[in-house]
């Protein structure tokens, strides 16, 4: 007897190890992980808010959620007995069951899924995604560098994927584009697009009729554009849009680019990482990214041109074409007045890796060089007196009683704990940070030096007042975008060959669950794409048609004022002003319901209540929302008008 239990608790000692029991536990978390996620993905949303939200499951639904998380339970102890008998005789009895405990807990993630899905909080969704994206390259991990199987994953970097990769990596990219562009292409034919891009269509119409950037969209006076935005590569988009002179052309050309990126995203990540598996995963994330997208539906900048073309030049460099690089650089320092302190600080990275030097010092030398002639010379006399007029997009850095760039320099150097309390402070700062970095599982931390060019963009995002500048929708992440790339890769070759497959995994896991609820992208979330699209619809819905074909006969020589989201089917003009500026004109196309910043409904009411009055004006075209007025016009609706905004006057903007 004293034999048999010597015997029995040997053979117990031999399964009581530390492997059998982390094994045991990574089968049971991915068995529970996948019975909650079966449960709560096939019920109905509420369930899911009332179970995650306020724990207000009723008895019925609370005893389905316990069998089916009995059943995961069942079957995992099933899996592990199996694969302990299996190894039973073996000289190491649980080896067949660590073998066998990495592939369940690949599902592992899906325990987080209920709470990152009900939740509407950001914070809790991106902790949710932070968590979900950090056990997806644990168990990724797991799988590649412990089990048996884990040898199949070096198909990724099969021979047939290193020769098609650059052409799939450039199928995503314009693949995306094309799905991104009738989203972004209806805020034309809806009339929802806004200022911005009516300021674009102004601008490149007066390039190719004079050869001037003119535009009339930031006061009273017709000014050269590139007094404020210095962008000598418009004279380039042009050429485009002489061909097609519609703002659409704009929005194509800004999918194109975003479309291209992904090429030499491929293609620098291949080039380091020398595995066409991870490169690819790498650009299905910058595909994917929010902020990608963000950048394709919000109006049209010529930022977009510098994600590709810095990406571009990086790669340029890396494989020694000094000539594209310098074609490139020359390009990148043209699409903006700040794009050339990028370029500087890029330059500053090169030197310090010690690539290169005598290109970087040129290239720094050229960028500063560039850099204070634009913001010193060239800029100051193309806007004479008038201030920057991006100067207020920072002036929470100002000191009371003063303006202009030197003001907040000088808060920045001698206050810098103010200039930290005043970033801190801001929450929504620190989720914006998050946001760009989830998509590349933070490996940007671990990029050491490189992390020196990501400090341009964000301080550029960070230091401003103006929210925008701060939010993954807009287009102000296109400074970070290429560089956020370049440095994850700085961090991702510090890591051996699998923990970079399963980082770059937990990346892409991380992307698509961001961008599953942040932002708008037919691939991730094609619901809230198509209720973007049906908004954007709706804003005028059938009246559209009509606003434009009214606009139609207004001369093309002729004065005209317009809100906001009418501007841009009146801008191919040298006199199109955004209310509430060009008062004196004899044309009006007023939006009297919406709020028409950075003017208001009720002054707008009144302006046009003055102007039917005196019977100068006449209607052209009215419908529920939107009134053309014409100087000199019959005047035969007016009465009508006159008596509805009378009734209006001080009500509030219903949209």
């Amino acid at each position: 007897m004293a034999r048999g239990n010597a015997s029995f608790a040997a053979n117990v000692r031999r399964w009581m190890t530390p492997g059998a029991g982390i094994a045991v536990a990574k089968i049971v978390a991915g068995a529970y992980a996948a019975g909650a996620f079966a449960f709560f993905a096939t019920r109905p949303a509420d369930v899911l808010d009332r179970a995650v939200v306020s724990n207000a499951l009723n008895d019925a639904e609370q005893r389905s959620l316990s069998l089916t998380l009995a059943i995961a339970l069942a079957t995992a102890v099933a899996y592990i007995l199996l694969f302990a008998f299996r190894g039973r005789k073996a000289e190491d009895p649980t080896r067949a069951l660590v073998d066998a405990s990495h592939e369940p807990f690949l599902l592992s993630p899906l325990a987080v899924w209920p709470l990152y899905e009900a939740h509407v909080d950001l914070p809790v969704r991106l902790i949710c995604i932070v968590v979900i994206g950090g056990l997806t390259v644990w168990s990724v991990y797991s799988f590649a560098t412990q089990s048996p199987r884990g040898k199949a994953l070096d198909a990724l970097d099969g021979p047939w994927i290193r020769r098609a990769g650059p052409w799939i990596a450039l199928a995503m990219g314009l693949g995306h584009a094309l799905l991104m562009m009738p989203l972004s292409l209806a805020s034309i034919d809806t009339l929802f697009a806004g200022w911005d891009i009516a300021i674009f269509t102004q601008m490149h119409w007066n390039i190719i009729t004079s050869g001037v950037p003119a535009t009339s969209m930031y006061s009273n006076d017709v000014i050269n554009h590139y007094g404020a935005h210095f962008s000598p590569i418009d004279h380039l988009t042009a050429l485009a849009y002489f061909f097609h002179q519609t703002p659409k052309t704009l929005l194509v050309i800004q999918s194109l680019a975003l479309g291209l990126a992904p090429l030499p995203t491929y293609l620098l990540a291949e080039r380091l990482t020398k595995k066409p598996g991870v490169s690819l995963l790498l650009a299905a994330g910058f595909v994917l990214n929010p902020a990608t997208y963000g950048i394709f539906l919000h109006e049209y900048h010529e930022i977009c041109l510098f994600v590709p073309m810095m990406l571009g030049l990086i790669w340029a460099i890396e494989v020694g074409r000094m000539r594209l690089a310098w074609v490139l650089a020359v390009l990148i320092l043209s699409i903006r007045e700040d794009t050339p302190a990028y370029v500087a600080v890029f330059g500053a990275y090169l030197w310090l890796l010690g690539n290169r030097r005598a290109f970087a010092t040129k290239l720094m030398v050229v960028a500063a060089i560039y850099l204070a002639a634009v913001h010193v010379v060239f800029m100051p006399a193309l806007r004479g007196t008038a201030p920057y007029v991006f100067d207020d997009r920072y002036l929470g850095l100002l000191r009371a009683g003063t303006t202009g760039k030197g003001a907040m320099i000088g808060t920045i150097v001698t206050n810098p704990a103010y200039t930290l309390r005043y970033i801190v402070a801001s929450l929504e700062k620190w989720e914006y940070v998050v946001e760009i970095l989830i998509p590349v599982a933070f490996m940007p931390i671990f990029g050491r030096r490189a992390l020196l060019l990501l400090v341009p963009g964000f301080l550029f995002s960070m230091l401003s007042s103006f929210t925008a500048q701060y939010d993954i929708h807009f287009h102000y992440a296109a400074p970070v975008l290429p560089f956020l790339y370049v440095v994850t890769l700085a961090g991702l070759v510090r890591f051996d060959d699998r923990m970079q497959l399963a980082l770059v995994v937990g990346a892409f896991v991380s992307t698509c669950l961001l961008g599953g609820k942040v932002g708008v992208n037919p691939v991730l979330n094609p619901r809230t794409a198509q209720a973007t699209l049906d908004a954007r619809i709706g804003r005028y819905g059938d009246d559209a048609r009509a606003i434009r074909a009214a606009v139609a006969q207004v001369p093309p020589d002729a004065c005209v004022r317009a809100t906001g989201h009418l501007l841009t089917p009146i801008a191919h003009r040298k006199g199109a002003f955004i209310v509430p500026w060009g008062k004196f004109c004899d044309w009006a196309l007023i939006d009297i319901d919406a709020s028409n910043l950075p003017s208001s409904c009720q002054s707008e009411r009144a302006y046009l209540l003055e102007h039917l009055r005196s019977n100068e004006f006449g209607v052209v075209y009215g419908d529920r929302n939107v009134v053309l007025i014409g100087r000199g016009k019959p005047t035969t609706r007016n009465a009508e008008y006159v008596a509805r905004l009378e009734a209006t006057l001080d009500a509030p903007c219903t949209r």
